[in-house]
């Protein structure tokens, strides 16, 4: 039962995020954490870097359950803590850990390559900037104004992959 509530809440975050979201940008990642059920809770510290061990950025992110990593790179895994704490700073022991890959093809940033993302695909093929369906966002190979097969190949290599 506690499964399906937590998938439920997660539909519902990606489904408020696709209807309510900002424009992200190219490389951008906007992740969600569960709040804590604490009434002592001040805010969330977020810390991340390449390597569980070793996560060098921080921000307080103060009571949102979410943070936006701007100019993520593509196909590298993030890891993740997040960390409440309360009005004195005192951190929490009891922290969430997670890592996220940002796939190159999720256009619509909905944290899967899908068909979504496979539709905007088929529409901006074979165009060339300064087209109406030209999408410099899967023109990932060579960045030559064309999106052609070898952005094809990048796209479909990332099809299916969810984070």
């Amino acid at each position: 039962m506690k499964r399906m509530i937590i998938i439920f809440s997660a539909f519902l975050w990606l489904l408020t995020g696709f209807l309510y979201g900002q424009d992200l940008g190219e490389n951008d990642m906007k992740f969600y954490w569960y709040p804590r059920e604490d009434s002592t809770v001040a805010g969330y510290q977020v810390t991340w870097g390449n390597d569980v061990h070793n996560q060098i950025f921080t921000i307080d992110a103060g009571l949102d359950t979410f943070c936006i990593l701007e100019e993520a790179l593509p196909h590298r895994r993030i890891f993740f803590r997040v960390t409440p704490y309360d009005s004195n700073s005192a951190k929490s022991p009891k922290f969430q850990q997670f890592s996220i890959t940002n796939w190159p093809g999720d256009k619509n940033k909905d944290g899967r390559v899908d068909i979504e993302d496979m539709i905007a695909f088929d529409k901006a093929f074979a165009k060339t900037i300064g087209h109406p369906e030209y999408d410099m966002y899967f023109d990932e190979a060579d960045s030559l104004g064309l999106i052609d097969f070898e952005d094809m190949i990048i796209f479909d290599s990332s099809f299916g992959n969810t984070y």
